[in-house]
C-alpha cells in the first residue's frame, strides 16, 4: 500500500467519522467520545501497519552528544541540565525504548535520572517524534555513594532504541562526584527579631542547628568534605579547632554558630587552607552568593582565630555580636583570609574588639561594617565593593537605649578601600576628641569630602588612585601592573610578607597582596 493510496484512506476515514459523529449526536456524549476513540484507533493502527515510520538508520539528532556536570556531593540531587531529541525526517519516528544504559564505573543508572515530555518514569517506551519535530530532554543527577575518599567518575548513557530503524542512538553522560561526611540538624531555635516595617512587631526566625562535641563531630579526618545541614553549634565552654585542609559544605539556611563563652579557631595554613563554602560545586555556582548563611560569632563567645582560610558564596560572611569590654584583648584576629562573594556582609562586628592582618574582603554588598563603637586593627587589608550602593568600610555608632557607642583606637594601615561606587568609606562617627579612626598610608576611593579634610586622621594617604586590581569581578584583588596606585606606597610594619607569602620590601605594595608579575 503506497503512501499516496494511505493519504487517500486516512482522509476518507476522516470524512466517514464527520458523517458517524453526525449520525451519534443523538447517542450523547458518552457514544461520541467512544466513536472518536474508536476512529482515532484505526487511524493509528492503519498508519502503523503501513510502515509511515521513519526506518532509516539513525534518524535522530540531539543537540549535544555528551552531557557533563561538575562536582557533586554524594547523595545529593543538584544540577538539571537540558538537551532536545530531533527528528529531521519527514515521517515520524518511534522510540520504542528510552532509558539510561551503564557506562564503565557501572553504576550511572543509579546516579542520572531524566524526564522527556513530562514523563519522569526511569523507562518511556513507544514515543513517537513527528516529522521535523523536537522533544526536550531534561537530565538530572542524584550522586551514589562510592565508598571511596578521592573524587570519582559515574558515567552512562542516555539511550533511544528505535525498533523500525533497527538502531540505537545515545548521549553520553558523565560527572564527578565526591563522598562527604553529613552533619545534620536535630533541633529548631526560634530567634526573635525586629520587624523592619513595624517596630512594634517581633518577628521569629527558625534556625535549626545541632550542637557539636569532639565526640559527636570529629575533625580528625579530613579525607573528605563535610557536607553540613543546619548550624553547627559551639556551645558554651566548648572550643572548636578546625584544622588545615578542612572543607566545609553549608547547605541554605546553614552554617557555624558559636554561643556566649565558646571560642572558633580556624587552623588554616599558606599550603593547606580551610575552605567554608555552599553545597553547590559546579562551575555555575563558583561566585554565586547567598547560597548558605555565616560565621555567627555570638555575644560574649570570645577569643576567636581565623587563619589561612577561605570564606565564600554565603549571606554574610563574618557575624561579630557584642562584648561587654570592647577594648580588651581582640576577640577576633583574622590573618590571611579571604572572604568573598556575600549577599550582603563580609565582615559586620557590634561593639567588639577586632584584628585583622592580610585580609581580603570582596564582591560583598558591604565589605566591613562596624557598629555601635568597639576597637579595630588592620593591617595591610583590601577591601572592595562592586555592588550598587555597597562601602568598603562602614563605621555607624548608632545609639542605642539613649546611649552613644563610641569607636576608640580604630587603625587603619597600608590597606585599600575601592570599588564601584564613588564613596567607598561611610562614617557616621563623632570623632571630635581625635582617637575614634585613624587611616595611615591608605588607597581610598572617596568623593565626598566629609569627615576626610583633617589630614591628621588621613596622613599620607592616596585618594581615587586606581588600585588596577587584576580581575575584580572575578574577586581576584592581585595588583595587575606598577602603574597601580598602591604600588609600593606603604610603610613597614610588622607584618612582613603577604597574603601569598611573598616578603615585603622595605616600601610595600598597599593591600593584602605584594605586587608581583602575573604570568598570563
Amino acid at each position: 500500500m503506497n503512501s499516496r493510496f494511505l493519504r487517500i484512506t486516512n482522509k476518507e476515514l476522516r470524512r466517514a467519522g464527520r458523517e458517524q459523529l453526525g449520525r451519534a449526536a443523538k447517542l450523547g456524549f458518552v457514544g461520541i467520545v467512544a466513536l472518536f476513540f474508536c476512529l482515532e484507533a484505526l487511524t493509528v493502527s492503519c498508519r502503523n501497519d503501513l510502515g509511515e515510520f521513519e526506518t532509516g538508520r539513525n534518524p535522530l539528532w540531539f543537540s549535544t552528544d555528551t552531557i557533563s556536570f561538575d562536582t557533586i556531593i554524594s547523595t545529593l540531587n543538584m544540577p538539571v541540565k537540558r538537551f532536545t531529541i530531533h527528528n529531521r525526517s519527514e515521517k515520524p519516528v518511534k522510540i520504542s525504548r528510552i532509558y539510561i544504559r551503564n557506562g564503565e564505573s557501572g553504576y550511572g543508572q543509579r546516579a542520572f535520572r531524566f524526564t522527556v515530555n513530562g514523563d519522569t518514569s526511569c523507562e518511556v517506551r513507544d514515543l513517537v517524534i513527528e516529522g521535523r519535530d523536537s522533544v526536550y530532554v531534561f537530565m538530572r543527577i542524584g550522586m551514589p555513594l562510592s565508598g571511596q575518599n578521592q573524587p570519582f567518575i559515574v558515567d552512562a548513557y542516555f539511550q533511544c532504541d528505535m525498533a523500525d530503524c533497527k538502531s540505537s542512538q545515545s548521549v553520553y553522560l558523565y560527572a564527578f562526584g565526591q563522598d562527604a561526611y553529613y552533619w545534620k540538624p536535630d533541633r529548631i531555635f526560634a530567634k526573635p527579631y525586629p520587624n523592619a516595617d513595624k517596630p512594634t512587631v517581633i518577628d521569629t526566625q527558625y534556625i535549626r542547628y545541632f550542637i557539636w562535641s569532639p565526640q559527636t563531630h570529629s575533625f580528625g579526618a579530613n579525607d573528605k568534605p563535610y557536607a553540613i545541614f543546619g548550624y553547627l553549634t559551639v556551645p558554651s565552654g566548648q572550643t572548636l579547632d578546625i584544622p588545615a585542609g578542612a572543607r566545609l559544605h553549608f547547605a541554605p539556611g546553614a552554617g557555624i554558630w558559636v554561643q556566649a563563652g565558646a571560642t572558633l579557631r580556624i587552623n588554616g595554613t599558606l599550603e593547606r587552607p580551610v575552605l567554608l563554602s555552599g553545597l553547590r560545586l559546579d562551575t555555575l555556582y563558583k561566585d554565586q552568593a547567598g547560597q548558605w548563611g555565616h560565621v555567627w560569632l555570638g555575644a560574649e563567645s570570645k577569643d576567636h582565630q581565623i587563619r589561612h582560610a577561605i570564606i565564600q558564596n554565603g549571606t554574610n560572611g563574618v557575624w561579630l555580636d557584642s562584648t561587654l569590654n570592647p577594648t580588651a584583648r581582640p576577640n577576633l584576629i583574622l590573618e590571611n583570609t579571604i572572604i568573598k562573594n556575600m549577599a550582603n556582609y563580609g565582615l559586620v562586628a557590634y561593639r567588639n574588639h577586632v584584628q585583622g592582618d592580610n585580609l581580603v574582603i570582596g564582591n560583598c554588598r558591604n565589605a566591613v561594617s562596624l557598629r555601635r563603637g568597639g576597637q579595630c586593627r588592620f593591617i595591610h587589608c583590601t577591601f572592595a565593593s562592586y555592588s550598587l550602593g555597597g562601602h568598603s568600610l562602614e563605621m555607624l555608632e548608632e545609639t542605642t537605649s539613649g546611649n552613644t557607642q563610641n569607636f576608640s583606637g580604630c587603625l587603619f594601615v597600608n590597606s585599600i578601600f575601592y570599588g564601584s561606587e564613588s564613596n567607598q568609606i561611610y562614617l557616621d562617627v563623632n570623632n571630635q576628641q581625635g582617637d575614634a579612626y585613624l587611616f595611615n598610608h591608605c588607597l581610598i576611593r572617596q568623593r565626598e569630602t566629609t569627615h576626610f579634610g583633617n589630614i591628621d586622621y588621613f596622613p599620607v594617604c592616596a585618594f581615587n588612585l586606581d588600585p588596577r586590581f587584576h580581575n575584580p569581578q572575578k574577586s581576584d584583588f592581585r595588583i595587575a601592573d606598577t602603574l597601580s596606585g598602591a604600588y609600593r606606597k606603604g610603610i613597614p610594619t610588622n607584618v612582613s610578607s603577604d597574603i601569598t607569602g611573598l616578603e615585603r620590601p622595605s616600601n610595600p605594595t598597599v593591600g593584602a597582596y605584594e605586587y608581583q608579575a602575573i604570568e598570563p
